[in-house]
């Protein structure tokens, strides 16, 4: 019984933790998926890791990669804010986030990316997108609406009760059909530079160092034979 408690201790079980964001990270058949989770598990496999995948809201997957050990999250962009809160293990995806609004909306017109106080925004709590728009000055109940997940953000848009939400244009194609829309009923109008960023594979600080020296052995061998 002793050995067995001792071999438990030295094997700590990993969480991974991430959103949903189609196409990268999706919900198939019961399972967390996608091409971004895809690299995520093939890491795992070189490193002879288990692990289980759970999605959650970004704010909630944000809270238990800070705060519990051994917990895994992506696809994460690495900031100032966060640099130093997390160990940064390796790229998984690209984004190239702007603004979007419906279709019908063409009073919305933004040549210039800092005149945007006029309008209403939804985002994603904790988000890099709600980074962003705090550093422009904006104001949360004022200028902008916060929401749990991707899904709060979209249904706002949809429903008119806000005038732009911040995506990649990747997204909009599988969120509009989520929502029984068609292609063209949204509409990617402005890229922001700031927010052309890497999503990483990223790990809590009290990671196991077995684990971490694992993880780190297996990337190093799919980046000298991707």
């Amino acid at each position: 019984m002793l050995f067995a408690k001792l071999s438990f201790a030295q094997t700590p079980e990993l969480q991974v933790v991430t959103e949903s964001s189609p196409p990268y990270q999706i919900m198939l058949d019961g399972e967390v998926a996608g091409p971004a989770t895809d690299k995520v598990k093939d890491i795992l496999a070189t490193a002879g890791i288990s692990a289980h995948f759970n999605m959650y809201p970004w704010a909630r997957a944000y809270k238990k990669a800070l705060n519990e050990p051994n917990t895994l999250i992506y696809a994460i962009a690495k900031t100032d804010k966060r640099e130093k809160l997390f160990y940064w293990l390796t790229p998984v995806t690209y984004y190239k986030f702007g603004l979007v609004k419906l279709s019908t909306r063409d009073d919305i017109q933004i040549d210039d990316i800092q005149n945007i106080k006029q309008y209403r925004f939804a985002v994603q709590r904790e988000d890099i997108s709600h980074e962003w728009l705090l550093n422009k000055g904006l104001k949360e109940g004022e200028n902008f609406i916060t929401c749990s997940d991707i899904d709060c953000s979209w249904q706002l848009l949809l429903n008119n009760n806000v005038d732009l939400i911040i995506e990649t244009p990747e997204l909009i194609p599988s969120m509009l059909k989520q929502y029984g829309k068609t292609a063209n009923n949204a509409v990617f109008i402005k890229a922001i530079p700031e927010l052309e960023i890497t999503g990483y594979l990223a790990a809590n600080k009290n990671i196991a160092p077995n684990l971490l020296t694992k993880l780190q052995a297996a990337i190093a061998k799919h980046t000298e034979h991707p």
